[in-house]
């Protein structure tokens, strides 16, 4: 496999808040440059997701109520209209 075509990605320490409260600390993975309100509103359903212990899952966009880079302010209501 050519790995020249497969984009890179970041790691970005997040928590999330699920809609039915539980919380979750562990990273998204982001293009260069992008942020969270992109990877929210974009045209995916799913994103992945590698909780702190390593664990990887596939999270459903539309049961994120919360989602909080660990590294500034809390962010509510990303999704569009």
């Amino acid at each position: 496999m050519n790995d020249s075509f497969i984009p890179a990605k970041d790691k970005m320490g997040v928590t999330i808040v699920s809609t039915d409260g539980e919380k979750m600390d562990g990273y998204l993975f982001v293009s260069t440059h992008e942020r969270l309100v992109d990877l929210m509103n974009d045209d995916r359903m799913f994103l992945p997701f590698e909780a702190e212990d390593g664990q990887f899952v596939i999270l459903n966009k539309t049961l994120i109520a919360k989602l909080q880079d660990r590294n500034g302010p809390a962010k509510q209501g990303l999704r569009a209209a």
